[in-house]
């Protein structure tokens, strides 16, 4: 939560500084949902799929060039057995992304573009059922690449976009590979 307030702090601070220098609609603020998908290799290892919420701001560098990024917060539920009990693992993840995307997305109408940018995230994971065993944590980071397709209107923005991330602190050393895919829709209001 600390890091979304330091976001927002961050995010509003550059919102003044933007607009007393940028013209009209360069910058876009707004919220969307935020998906990460994990797949291993490894039979044995189950697939987390996690999903919430994201603040997304954007802004148009040129017409061809626009920098961005999501703040997200998102969780995942994971459930087995142990011996005859059925045991919940819950994930929280909470994290940001910064983009530079390249293509048509500035202007009103269709925009699309391809992206490539930098993660950082914590994933926490808690057993709900036995408060006392506490929570592990662990970060994680690397680089994503991508595409998006939306909607520019005079002061709104739709937009989707899909990223592959680089899973080397995913896989920490193991011998399974593994896919992490990112998803968000996201609105914005543009000024």
């Amino acid at each position: 939560m600390k890091k979304f307030l330091i976001a927002g702090l961050f995010l509003s601070s550059t919102l003044c500084i933007t607009q007393a220098t940028a013209e009209e609609n360069k910058f876009s603020l707004g919220l969307g949902s935020y998906a990460l998908g994990l797949s291993s290799s490894d039979p044995t290892v189950p697939d987390l799929t996690f999903g919430g919420l994201a603040l997304v701001a954007n802004y148009e560098v040129t017409d061809l060039i626009s920098v961005g990024g999501h703040f997200y917060s998102i969780d995942a539920t994971e459930f087995f057995f142990s011996g005859t009990t059925l045991v919940e693992l819950a994930y929280a993840n909470t994290g940001y992304d910064a983009l530079i995307k390249l293509g048509k997305n500035s202007g009103l109408g269709l925009t699309y573009f391809g992206g490539i940018g930098l993660y950082s995230e914590t994933i926490e994971v808690s057993l709900p059922a036995f408060p006392a065993a506490g929570t592990a944590s662990e970060d994680f980071s690397g680089t994503m690449f991508g595409a998006g397709i939306g909607h520019n209107w005079e002061n709104v923005n739709l937009l989707l976009e899909l990223y592959f991330r680089s899973t080397g602190d995913y896989e920490a050393g193991g011998t399974a590979s593994v896919t992490a895919v990112t998803s968000s829709l996201n609105m914005s209001y543009r000024f």
